[in-house]
């Protein structure tokens, strides 16, 4: 006996799962798990660093404390708390970068630019994982740590010319940074409003279509029922018969006939003779457009059939176009007593007025 494998994920998959019913805050989760599993990963390639330089201690206490602080933030991002767990690493890198970096006793170009460099990334951190307005809010909240760096610094750094210098074009670099982060979250999320609308308009489309497709088919059921049931009527009515004399019966055949309409037209007389005791059956195919072979042959065959009930038969309502069709078909009517008319049949009964000759074959 074969058992279907159950579905497995792996644990890239199980990693990147983010516990919210919106798809938004989803995308914006496994956004920031990539951000903070790259910042992990990071955090331990500095390890060997920081065990080879003298400081090791303090250098191992900070890439401590980041591991602790990103793993956190992953964590809330997993359990669906994105934007909290964002603003925390975010806020870590700015806190982070300019408590360290302007905590030094002196300050380099290097480490000035290094640092403010790394404000920039807090603020892709926000656009990553945030509505679009939130990186404004990330721009003013790494100024004023820059500048409340820079106030309580204790050497005076900007009496550097080049600090200075490298600390203004620095904030034009956030500055500009910002910028560009805002409009590629704010064209994203248009894009993906756009793709919602068009999706959840495909989605009304399709439940229209599926709606009208039932509805047409409700329809073609009732208008099928509704034919079936004009069906039954007109083949109840459409070959009526009337009793025109003491056991003489009149049946007018009107319109096309089939072979159903030959079978249903054969029952029904057939029914009418053995009902109402009937001599003399006279059929009129006055109604007939076209008589051809297989018409011809239902005709001889439903008389025939009468004839077995001791019934006899007369053939009238035959125009000059069906006799010449049933001459040059070959077809002939053989033992068929033909009359042109019912009144000239109902003229030949017995106590019925003189009529002149008629041919009767």
């Amino acid at each position: 006996m074969f058992h279907t494998p159950l579905p497995t994920t792996n644990w890239r998959t199980r990693l990147m799962t983010i516990q919210h019913l919106d798809p938004h805050v989803r995308r914006r989760g496994r956004s920031l798990s990539i951000i903070l599993l790259t910042m992990i990963a990071l955090s331990l390639l500095l390890i060997p660093l920081v065990l080879i330089e003298g400081s090791q201690r303090s250098g191992v206490l900070v890439v401590g404390m980041s591991l602790l602080v990103y793993s956190l933030a992953l964590f809330l991002a997993r359990r669906g708390q994105v934007t909290l767990g964002g603003w925390i690493a975010a806020l870590y890198v700015t806190i982070g970068v300019t408590g360290s970096t302007f905590g030094e006793t002196s300050l380099t170009l290097a480490t000035t630019y290094i640092a403010l460099v790394f404000l920039a990334f807090s603020i892709l951190i926000v656009s990553q994982v945030m509505p679009p307005t939130r990186v404004w809010w990330a721009l003013l909240i790494n100024l004023a740590a820059l500048a409340a760096a820079v106030a309580l610094h204790r050497n005076a750094p900007l009496t550097d010319p080049g600090v200075a210098i490298v600390v203004i074009l620095s904030v034009l670099l956030i500055v500009g940074v910002t910028c560009i982060a805002y409009l590629g979250t704010r064209v994203t999320e248009q894009a993906l409003h756009a793709a919602e609308v068009n999706g959840q308009r495909a989605t009304e489309a399709l439940a229209h279509a599926e709606m009208q497709a039932r509805t047409l088919e409700v329809q073609a059921a009732a208008l099928a029922e509704s034919e079936q049931r004009q069906r039954a009527l007109v083949a109840t009515l459409e070959t009526p018969t009337v009793a025109v004399g003491d056991g003489v019966l009149l049946a007018p055949i009107i319109g096309t006939i089939d072979s159903a309409r030959a079978q249903q037209i054969t029952t029904r007389l057939l029914g009418a003779i053995a009902g109402q005791r009937v001599n003399l059956l006279i059929i009129d195919i006055a109604g007939v457009p076209l008589v051809d072979t297989a018409v011809a042959k239902a005709l001889i065959a439903t008389i025939q059939a009468v004839r077995l009930l001791g019934c006899e038969v007369v053939l009238t309502g035959i125009t000059a176009r069906v006799a010449t069709t049933l001459t040059q078909l070959g077809i002939a009517l053989d033992g068929i007593q033909t009359l042109r008319s019912p009144q000239d049949v109902l003229m030949t009964l017995p106590g019925a007025p003189p009529l002149g000759k008629s041919r009767v074959n």
